[in-house]
Formats: structure tokens, C-alpha cells, sequence
């Protein structure tokens, strides 16, 4: 994906699958539980309030069920003895496990589009279904995938999808067909409800909507156990998917399952995800390498191990690649993990995402057109000198933090908004390169580095290595920040804006706002703001209070590269805002936050400087901090860096002297963004206006004249 419409349509797909790094099911996947689990679908007008009804009057099932689960639990959660025929069980891991396992298989599948490694026919093998959670996950992806190419204008990269789902259980089978019957069906309704809505079928979002829908119904199932030998397929596929079923199969099962890899054609794909505990991890990679090592025509995919072709470094046996993201609770997992709390508390902060469900590892490798290369693994040395200028070519694979006598993964948003606690975060980097056993960078309270995705390769100068004792591990400490410079190999997306608002866009908004919001459709005025907002042009608008303004800033900044300003005249409205609607409504506080008075000094820099480093789509601003000079020259570093798109202008109001609520620190915004050279997009709200008022916000904002 190179060109800048591409980038975009990445960018948004990112956002809406993990925005802020903060992984989330969709309002199909949702349903289709709900329907499964329960027989009900949830009211669309009013979807929070009706699936909160739907919960209360399942309270004894979901109770059924957890103590189902908490049995499980107390004999030690051996899935691979467990009866899966049992319904209880079924229904436990649909609510649960299923819930945290579909973003796992999302983010997996965002990688691969990101490399440009999806597209063409998918012939798509899913062993070991689950309740449906690889083919939910699939399906899912790539409606949200088509639906950013559609507000780009551009064609889905996936022209077909053939899909068997693979198990020894005919009951876990049973159940996963019902789970893709149930998604199905939550995609027709959605369909018959925008051709309501909007008088007959549509264009291009309406289509994807139809194309998912058409291979969700056309999945196939196969009741088989590769313990009893390979599958007659009848057909060859180009994906096979494994999730969290190698660990699982004895060493025949294995066995057989290396041969369907083999039979895989050339350019097919592997994707493994097994747990994220130490154990699990390291046998994942000890199996990469060995498969690599003995089947010449493979390579790794990812999420590291990409640079040495067909020869895995010998670290790789040792190496713990354990992922941890972070998960935006669905009320359904959030009512099971409540219940679940009064038979087995749980003793680790429940901040809405830090649990083990959410630590995984994984690998994927692929079939090259004959053999894989063979690269020479670069060598560095750390003991020569110990600073060390570089620069230093490594691979983040995760980032570690020091809690007790323990090292534990952390998620990749935690560590990015909550890393100025006591002690130190330790990014850990592939060490193969330095003949080492673990290499990683600390990562002191106060030193702020880039967003880095898992495996994504990065450059690093100026740091000081150290050793512990006489072992191979070391820790690379950056010196000053105005001397050490860490830089992603990827620089941050910079696409313009919408060239065009034509049905099909508009559509495609209506599909990603209900996807982020719950929405059933923006209204007409919001598409008015939307439509120029979205091509680049400034715009003041009056709606009533509640009516939805907030949103015509919010979903630009999501659906569009770069950073958007947000002014808020009150402290309290901006945390209201921020607490009510954005952490607790979308569970979007990953790619937001705010700075008004109230924010301790040192917090205040630290979130200034990731925002300049890309960390946020959204930072809410009282009036008063943009008179501040440091202010606008971080505001101006990080329009160089990922670019200032929006400035948003809540209770616009407030700018004029006829205004009720006159403040002066709102006159002057824009020159004074003017003077650093920012010249954002405009967006100026209130919800009401006298033609005076009127006249004074257009004059000072220069969105209009007279």
C-alpha cells in the first residue's frame, strides 16, 4: 500500500479495529452474541439501553454459565481435555473467550495489511473454530476494511473469500455456524435497515455490507481431528488459521498439521496465535524456527524475523514474544467478568483492559515463490564502547515493566498513557543481531519515545549499553533526549483530505459511525458539516445542545490522519466531555486527552510531548493554555511531525463580546496559530447564535465574511 489514498484508508482501518491501541468488538459481533446466547437482538434506535435490558433479564443464564466456567477454572482449564459437547462450556467461551480472541485474529490480520500481504481470492482453512471466533474475526475485518476503502473511493483489495472451518467437535462446529448465521443475519438487518432509511440500495458500502454478508452464509464446516490424519479438503487453501489449537495437539497432531503447511501454494500464509505465557511463547518460536529451518521454501511473516529470510537466529528457541493489547469491555464480557469476580476475585487492577486473556503470542510464516532467502544475521557488538552513536537497526517486540521481583508485558496502551509511574519500562527488542540472550530499552519516567507498533522495525542512536553480571543481556539507556533519537522505520501518514462527498462516502459514514458509536446513521446536519469538513474546508455551525456537534469533530479526527485541537471553554465540560463520551460512550481515551490547569506541570509536558510524537487524535485545550508559548511551539512540532489537520471550536460562542459567555483568551486563536504557522481547518460549534455573535465569530475565525 504506497499511495496516499491507501495510507489513508490504513490509517482509518487502524481506527477502527484498535483505536489508540485499544482493541474493540463491533456492533455485529455484538449481536450476533446476543442472539446466540440469549435469542434477542439488541433495539438499534436505542442500542446501550437495550442491550443493557437484554442483559438484566439474562442474569440467570450468564450466572449459569459462569459458574460453568468458574468448574472449568478449578480443574485447571485444560482445553485440551475439556468436553466440548457440554453447552454451559459453549456458551462460557462465547461470552468470554470468543469476546478477547476476535480482536486478536484483527490486529494479526491488520499486519498483514499493512505489509500489503492480503488480496486477490481468500481460500481460508480455520482449524480448531472455537464458537466461530477465526471466521467472526475474518469476516468482521473485512467489512471494516471495505468500508475505509469506501470513504477513500477505492475498491476492496479482496475479491472473494472461500471459508471451512475445521474441528474434532461436531458441537463446537454446531456452534460456530450459529455464531456466523447469527453475524449473517445482524448484516441483513443492517442492510433492509439503511434501504429504509435511505429509499433503495446504495453504492459501494452497501455492497460490502452484501459481499460479507454472502460469504459469511457460504462458510463451510468439517467435522475432522488431524490426530486420526489430514482432511480431504477438496479444495486448496491459500490461508490456514490457527488459533490457540497447536498448543493443544500431541506430537501426531502436529505432525500432520506441518503437512497441511506444506501442501499451502506459493505466496500462501500461516497465521499461529497461542497464549502469551512464557512457556507457550517460547515453544511457538523453538516450532517457527525448526519448521523454517527444515522447509526451505518458507520464511516469517511476522511479527519479527522478517529481515533473516529462511535461517532464524538461534534466539529465536528462547525468545518470550508475548503481545499485550488492550480491550475496550463489551457489556456482555464486562457482566461476565463482574459475576465471574464474586465466585473467583480477581486481585489485579480492573482498569477495563489489564488481564492475561489479553497477552497472546503468534507467529505467521509463508511460502515463497520457491526457496525463502538466506540472509547473513547482521553482527553488533556492545562492549567495545558503551555509548554507542549508532545508529542501531532493531525490532520492537513488546514492552515489559518491572512490578515486584517480576518483569511482566504490559499493553501497548497502557504503556503509552500511563508510563510515567515509579519505576521503568523496558522496551524489548530482538537481540539476535548483538549475539545476545535478551536486549532490551529502558525506559525512564519522563523519556517519551515514538508510538511503535509490535515487530515494527525502528533506528536508535546514542544510547549506553549496559551488562548485568556476566550474562548476554543487556540494557540499552538512551542519554538526553535532545541527543538520543528514536525513529520508526514507518514515518506517521499524511494523507489529504476527501476529494469528493458522493452517496457512496456518505454511506460509508453512516457504517463507520455506527461501527465507533452505535449509531444507526449521522443526521443531515451533521452530513452538511461532515461534507465540508471532510474536503478541507472551515465551517461554523448552530445545533441545538445534544444534538450531536461533538461528533462532527470526533469522527473527522478518526476517520483522517493527523492531530485535531479541540477548545473548551470549561474544565468541567471538557471532562465531562472527555470522561462521559470518549472514555466511557466510544473507549476512545487512547487517542485523546486534555490540558487545562488543572494538570500537574510534568504531566502537562509529558502529554504535550506524545502528542507531538503521534500518541493522540484528539487533545482537548482550555482557552487559556493556547496563550501559552510553550504551547503553541509544541502544538508546531507536532503539526511537523503528523500534521495539525482540524481546530475545533466548542461554545464558538464564547469568542464574541456580544457573546453571554465572552472569554477573552478565546480571541486571537487562530492568529495566533497563524504566527507558528499552523493554518488547521476550522470547525466553530454552538448551539446558539445571535446575527451579531454571528458576524464576530466569522470575522475572528475567518471562516466567512460579513
Amino acid at each position: 500500500m504506497t499511495t496516499d489514498s491507501s495510507l489513508a484508508v490504513l490509517a482509518t482501518l487502524e481506527n477502527l479495529i484498535a483505536p489508540g491501541k485499544r482493541t474493540r468488538l463491533s456492533p455485529f459481533v455484538e449481536s450476533a452474541q446476543c442472539r446466540v446466547l440469549f435469542g434477542e437482538w439488541p433495539d438499534e434506535q436505542r442500542r446501550a439501553e437495550s442491550l443493557h435490558t437484554i442483559l438484566e433479564g439474562a442474569d440467570a443464564r450468564i450466572r449459569a454459565i459462569v459458574d460453568h466456567w468458574d468448574d472449568f477454572v478449578s480443574r485447571g482449564k485444560d482445553f485440551a481435555r475439556n468436553d466440548y459437547s457440554a453447552p454451559d462450556f459453549l456458551d462460557a467461551y462465547l461470552a468470554y473467550y470468543f469476546s478477547v480472541n476476535v480482536p486478536k485474529v484483527q490486529l494479526v490480520l491488520l499486519d498483514l495489511v499493512r505489509d500489503n500481504l492480503l488480496h486477490g481470492e481468500l481460500a481460508v482453512l480455520d482449524v480448531g473454530v472455537g464458537t466461530g471466533t477465526t471466521a467472526t474475526a475474518l469476516l468482521d475485518f473485512l467489512l471494516a476494511w471495505g468500508q475505509a476503502c469506501a470513504l477513500q473511493g477505492q475498491p476492496l483489495p479482496i475479491t472473494g473469500l472461500r471459508l471451512l472451518g475445521l474441528d474434532r467437535s461436531q458441537e463446537s462446529l454446531d456452534r460456530a455456524q450459529a455464531v456466523v448465521k447469527a453475524y449473517a443475519s445482524a448484516l441483513r438487518r443492517r442492510i433492509e435497515a439503511q434501504t429504509w432509511r435511505n429509499q433503495g440500495p446504495d453504492t459501494s458500502a452497501d455492497d460490502i455490507l452484501q459481499r460479507v454478508h454472502a460469504w459469511a452464509n457460504e462458510a463451510a464446516w468439517q467435522c475432522h481431528d488431524l490426530e486420526g490424519g489430514l482432511p480431504d479438503l477438496g479444495y486448496q487453501p491459500n490461508l490456514i488459521v490457527a488459533a490457540n489449537v497447536w498448543n493443544e495437539l500431541a506430537s501426531h497432531g502436529k505432525r500432520q498439521f506441518d503437512d497441511l503447511l506444506r501442501a499451502l501454494p506459493a505466496r500462501g500464509m500461516a497465521i499461529l496465535i497461542e497464549p502469551g505465557s512464557k512457556q507457550a511463547a517460547q515453544a511457538l518460536m523453538r516450532w517457527r524456527r525448526g519448521f523454517i529451518d527444515t522447509e526451505t521454501e518458507f520464511g516469517s511473516l511476522g511479527p519479527c524475523g522478517q529481515e533473516y529470510g529462511g535461517r532464524l537466529p538461534d534466539a529465536c528457541d528462547a525468545c518470550w514474544s508475548a503481545r499485550r493489547e488492550s480491550f475496550h469491555q463489551s457489556p456482555l464480557y464486562r457482566r461476565f467478568r463482574e459475576l465471574s469476580a464474586e465466585k473467583r476475585p480477581d486481585k489485579r487492577p480492573d482498569d477495563q483492559f489489564e488481564n492475561e486473556l489479553l497477552s497472546w503470542s503468534y507467529a505467521v510464516i509463508g511460502k515463497h515463490v520457491g526457496a525463502a532467502p538466506v540472509r547473513p544475521v547482521p553482527r553488533h557488538s556492545l562492549s567495545a564502547d558503551p555509548v554507542l552513536a549508532g545508529p542501531l537497526h532493531l525490532r520492537y517486540i513488546g514492552t515489559y515493566r518491572k512490578q515486584g521481583g517480576t518483569v511482566e508485558p504490559v499493553s501497548e496502551a497502557t504503556s503509552s498513557t500511563a508510563r510515567d509511574a515509579a519505576g521503568a519500562d523496558y522496551l524489548k527488542v530482538c537481540p539476535a543481531g548483538f549475539r545476545m540472550s535478551r536486549l532490551a530499552i529502558e525506559r525512564r519516567p519522563g523519556y517519551q519515545v515514538p508510538e511503535l507498533r509490535f515487530g515494527e522495525r525502528f533506528t536508535l542512536t546514542n544510547v549506553e549499553a549496559r551488562q548485568y553480571g556476566t550474562q548476554p543481556i543487556h540494557t540499552l539507556v538512551p542519554l538526553e533526549r535532545d541527543q538520543s533519537e528514536l525513529l520508526p522505520e514507518q514515518p506517521p501518514t499524511r494523507a489529504g483530505f476527501l476529494a469528493t462527498y458522493t452517496p457512496a462516502v456518505r454511506e460509508a459514514i453512516d457504517e463507520i459511525a455506527y461501527r465507533l458509536f452505535g449509531f444507526p446513521g449521522m443526521k443531515d446536519f451533521q452530513h452538511a458539516i461532515l461534507e465540508r469538513v471532510l474536503a478541507g474546508n472551515s465551517i461554523f455551525a448552530i445545533a441545538a445542545t445534544g444534538g450531536g456537534k461533538s461528533e462532527c469533530f470526533i469522527l473527522p479526527a478518526m476517520l483522517l490522519p493527523g492531530l485535531t485541537v479541540v477548545v473548551s471553554p470549561l474544565k468541567s465540560l471538557m471532562m465531562d466531555q472527555y470522561e462521559q463520551r470518549i472514555r466511557r460512550r466510544y473507549g476512545l481515551e487512547g487517542l485523546a486527552t486534555y490540558i487545562n490547569g488543572d494538570v500537574h506541570f510534568a504531566e502537562r509536558q509529558a502529554r504535550l510531548r506524545r502528542m507531538e510524537l503521534g500518541y493522540y487524535k484528539l487533545v482537548y485545550f482550555t482557552p487559556e493554555q493556547l496563550e501559552q508559548g510553550y504551547v503553541l511551539d509544541s502544538l508546531r512540532r507536532a503539526h511537523d511531525r503528523v500534521g495539525l489537520r482540524y481546530l475545533a471550536l466548542d461554545e464558538a460562542h464564547c469568542i464574541s463580546h456580544w457573546g453571554h459567555d465572552f472569554r477573552p483568551s478565546y480571541l486571537n486563536i487562530t492568529q495566533r496559530f497563524a504566527a507558528k504557522g499552523l493554518t488547521p481547518v476550522r470547525i466553530a460549534l454552538t448551539a446558539t447564535a445571535s446575527p451579531a455573535v454571528r458576524r464576530d465569530i466569522c470575522e475572528e475565525l475567518v471562516v466567512c465574511q460579513g
